[in-house]
């Protein structure tokens, strides 16, 4: 637990007005887990028990924020995505916004005290103070996201697929990857993006593991299909997101990964090892990252190729399928009222989306949902 010294001084308290001293009544400092050496120790209030009118006093993870500009007067204020591993909040932050926004980062941990309130039927946090805190004196696993699934079972997948390898030249260069446990260790922690699908730790393990699973029937079905080729780029397309990604209580992009991207990180990953493969024919070179340089399908997606042979135009389906239907699922979950039949508007599908919960079936407002393709492909544009 994170334990602030000298936070709840005399000095700290005589700053707090009686109005705001009453929010520490004996019920209140009853919901702290103890106090040691007279330091209070907050117990962690978590996103998704949080309802409006509730005073906020927590830890929290800043995911994104944005210094505006107020429409109707002069000045700014800053908004602010907070995180824990049960969801997100929107808090606001009205004065001193930009010396505010000067001092905080993304992936910053904060101690947040303020109100929760509903503004346009979204909950937004009024904030009242905020401090940095030290990651190291939290529960890590309080903040961070991770598979639900067995990664030990993921990893099976993975290996299975690896020993199923018939050609030599492919079977030596997914093994001169996936053998080396640092990297294995690492394409198993590292989430498969920083938001949309796959956005946890584990997240890219759990991708393509899926992926592999959905290959299987539609290789029953097309056995023009090369399941060698096809399975070497289920494994590798997405190898660069290693290096393209930093993960731990956040997600962000490394330096590399806004310079470059995945798909080019990637290709020089899997160039270096085909080129420590002796007699590794220059046809199947071509092919393999004819792959990875066009799994995203179309050049408006980020895609420096378009496939252009089956195996990789089944590689860009199959694995989009996987994450499209990924986002659609965390999309409908993360509705928290059971009673909510509809979630939010998505501005990543561009539409509003059936829960499948509650008796009756009422759309909202259908001309909130105009103003984007309906099939999908804004969210394809933005995880790809």
């Amino acid at each position: 637990m994170y334990t602030r010294p000298f936070a709840y001084s005399p000095i700290r308290l005589f700053a707090y007005s009686p109005i705001r001293l009453f929010a520490y009544s004996p019920i209140r400092l009853f919901a702290y887990s103890h106090i040691l050496k007279g330091v209070l120790v907050p117990k962690k209030q978590f996103v998704s028990d949080l309802t409006t009118g509730d005073r906020v006093d927590s830890f929290f993870v800043l995911t994104e924020k944005k210094l505006l500009d107020y429409k109707s007067k002069p000045g700014q204020f800053l908004s602010l995505i907070l995180s824990d591993r049960t969801g997100s909040v929107e808090g606001k932050v009205w004065e001193r916004a930009a010396e505010m926004s000067a001092e905080l980062n993304e992936g910053d941990l904060l101690y947040i005290v303020g109100r929760l309130e509903t503004y346009r039927q979204s909950p937004q946090l009024k904030i009242e103070t905020l401090e940095t805190a030290d990651a190291s004196q939290v529960e890590l696993g309080d903040f961070t996201v991770a598979t639900n699934r067995d990664i030990g079972e993921l990893k099976s997948i993975v290996r299975q697929c690896l020993d199923g390898f018939t050609s030599p030249h492919l079977k030596n260069l997914t093994a001169s990857l996936f053998s080396d446990e640092g990297f294995f260790e690492q394409f198993s922690a590292a989430p498969a993006a920083k938001a949309l699908h796959h956005a946890y730790l584990g997240g890219l393990l759990e991708h393509i593991a899926e992926v592999i699973e959905l290959c299987e029937p539609m290789l029953r079905l097309y056995p023009q299909i090369d399941r060698d080729l096809l399975m070497t780029g289920v494994l590798l397309h997405d190898i660069g997101k290693i290096r393209e990604l930093s993960w731990g209580l956040h997600t962000e992009y490394t330096d590399e990964g806004r310079l470059l991207g995945h798909i080019s990180i990637g290709y020089e990953m899997i160039y270096e090892k085909i080129r420590q493969i002796n007699g590794f024919p220059e046809s199947l070179k071509n092919r393999v990252l004819h792959m990875i340089l066009s799994h995203h399908g179309v050049y408006e997606f980020g895609s420096p190729r378009r496939p252009k042979t089956i195996e990789a135009q089944a590689l860009h389906l199959v694995e989009n399928l996987d994450a499209q239907l990924k986002g659609f699922v965390q999309t409908i979950e993360g509705v928290r009222d059971p009673a909510q039949r509809w979630t939010d508007f998505n501005r990543r599908f561009d539409r509003y989306l059936y829960t499948g919960y509650g008796d009756e079936w009422e759309c909202p407002d259908e001309d909130e949902d105009e103003g984007g393709s309906e099939d999908g492909t804004l969210f394809e544009m933005q995880s790809r």
